[in-house]
């Protein structure tokens, strides 16, 4: 048997651009609104790929992230292509993994699909957090919501992971890198489309750009970490070089067509971060020029939403919103108010009136306050010693003698997810989460596997 899942795999692996071809005709399929029978089909078609080769359900996967809020019916029930395309891979990758224990008659295929041990605490702590919160709701009333942030936030992004470590271990990893960069490209020029017809969203006198989500600062998320992630590793190549700085020019455009505020601090923040770690110190003189060049050409067309900083009676925006969360926070200091309850908690019983005009935010715009209220005060102490625990990992990797490349575009996510999260979110959307856990697996589990052999 092991040397049939070999040629099997050596079969899927020359086909890998066909299967990601059918992956996503299923997923453009399911979109519209197949019936059961045919849905399920298509899932199970989707899981059959991913067992022959999970790399191509990685790439399926970031292909996907952006299309969160495009939901997918099936019956009576609503999903997303994301949860969809995570689910079916996980199915895959257990699958096959459950082959190669059967042919080998060892446990080791197994274990070869997990992730640093630190990794591993993390990603189970998170999940025993989240489930614990659904205990301590402050309004039960909205409980279902709350499950549904746990189901789609917490764990399912978390379902990538064994086919992203079968795809590093395997070195695997250009197709679905290939794939992030194609969705990049996409949602920058639909998102700058939409500023040279007229479409996305007026904010302050300015046309901002959206792209397949529905506000500006979703598409600015996706796209300041995304545009790192496929485009630092391939700067870092010599035979992909011009392709990662298309891609990086590329993505700046669609942030640049965001208007989003956090991602003009978070973005070169990433760029900032890989710089220093690869040594290339000078550059980082040209990132804060390109920068300020940045804001000023933007501040002649867009000065107001650049520079206002929003509020009834000139008090800024996020402002109101922390003093909100604060005052939350001294009636819940402990528990929190559960996840995906802040929009109810804050709209309807702690907004003042000089914050009616964000009174449908449904996050604390804080990183910090963002996990404190979701998942109470333990989990204020869980994301400080995460991100303790990332930036260690980091100054390790600064250390190394050539990092890996991989290594460093998710140490620059990472950072620009960090940054743009003290004044946005960070976590708690699902495409934010999916390319956290991607980032940090990049970032602490890369080096250790390109020091690997490939593994059967």
């Amino acid at each position: 048997m092991a040397r049939q899942l070999a040629r099997i795999d050596e079969l899927a692996h020359r086909s890998e651009i066909a299967l990601l071809g059918l992956l996503v005709a299923l997923g453009i399929a399911l979109s519209f609104d197949l019936p059961v029978a045919l849905a399920g089909l298509a899932i199970v078609i989707a899981a059959g790929v991913s067992m022959l080769n999970p790399s191509v359900t990685v790439a399926a996967v970031l292909a996907a992230t952006p299309f969160i809020f495009l939901p997918v019916a099936i019956g009576s029930q609503s999903f997303t292509l994301l949860e969809l395309m995570l689910l079916a891979g996980a199915a895959g990758t257990a699958g096959r993994a459950a082959l190669a224990v059967l042919a080998t008659r060892s446990l080791t295929p197994l274990f070869s699909l997990l992730p640093t041990r630190g990794v591993i605490v993390g990603g189970v702590m998170l999940v025993v957090l989240a489930l614990l919160s659904l205990t301590q709701l402050a309004d039960p009333e909205h409980r279902d919501a709350s499950v549904r942030a746990v189901r789609t936030v917490i764990v399912e992004p978390f379902l990538i992971i064994p086919a992203l470590i079968w795809t590093l271990r395997r070195r695997r990893i250009e197709l679905p890198l290939a794939a992030l960069a194609v969705t990049v490209t996409v949602c920058a020029v639909w998102g700058a489309g939409e500023i040279v017809t007229g479409a996305g969203v007026e904010a302050d006198g300015v046309r901002r750009a959206t792209g397949p989500y529905p506000h500006p600062n979703n598409l600015a998320f996706f796209l300041e970490r995304a545009t790192l992630l496929a485009a630092i590793p391939a700067l870092l190549s010599e035979r992909y070089r011009k392709i990662g700085l298309a891609v990086l020019l590329i993505g700046v455009a669609g942030v640049l067509a965001t208007l989003s505020r956090g991602a003009l601090l978070g973005l070169p923040a990433g760029l900032v971060v890989a710089l220093w770690l690869t040594g290339r110190f000078r550059a980082i003189t040209g990132v804060v020029a390109g920068l300020m060049a940045a804001v000023g050409a933007l501040a002649l067309f867009a000065g107001e939403r650049l520079f206002d900083l929003g509020g009834d009676g000139g008090e800024p925006s996020r402002l109101v919103i922390w003093d909100g969360a604060y005052r939350i926070l001294r009636d819940f200091p402990v528990t929190g108010i559960g996840p995906d309850q802040f929009y109810v908690m804050y709209g309807l019983r702690y907004i003042e009136p000089e914050g009616w005009p964000e009174r449908y935010t449904s996050h604390p715009h804080n990183l910090f306050l963002d996990f404190w209220l979701s998942l109470g005060l333990v989990g204020l102490v869980f994301v400080i010693v995460a991100l303790i625990w990332l930036g260690w990992r980091t100054l390790r990797l600064r250390m190394q003698a050539g990092p890996a490349p991989l290594a460093v575009a998710g140490a620059a996510a990472l950072t620009a997810g960090v940054v743009h999260g003290l004044v946005d979110n960070a976590f708690f959307l699902p495409d934010l989460a999916l390319l956290t856990w991607v980032s940090i697996v990049l970032l602490v589990d890369a080096p250790r596997l390109s020091m690997t052999e490939h593994s059967a």
